[in-house]
């Protein structure tokens, strides 16, 4: 019983942590805007750590790609790099689902 309860209370601090990076990196991203537009013109940009991971065109070629690289985090964002439209910034619920959070 109390592994058990350890067990809870540390998927509660990662998830916590977790949280915590992304918004982190999607602050990072608005910040760095202008610059994202400019390198990677409509692309879906990975972005962990507060550092781009992963850039393509296509949404999914970006999930395989991390995926194979087993780097699909809780604090992983991906962000359509586009001026021209709201920041469209995704984050993965459960390392596998996307959500929208921007």
């Amino acid at each position: 019983m109390l592994s058990n309860m350890r067990e809870k209370l540390y998927e509660f601090q990662q998830a916590s942590v977790d949280e915590n990076s992304a918004r982190k990196n999607v602050a990072w991203i608005m910040e760095n805007r202008q610059d994202l537009v400019d390198s990677y013109p409509n692309r879906w940009v990975a972005v962990d750590l507060e550092v781009v991971q992963c850039v393509n065109i296509d949404f999914q070629e970006v999930m395989q790609i991390m995926e194979g690289r087993g780097a699909l985090t809780g604090s992983m964002v991906f962000y359509f790099s586009n001026l021209f439209r709201v920041p469209m910034i995704l984050q993965l619920c459960n390392a596998t689902t996307p959500e929208i959070i921007s």
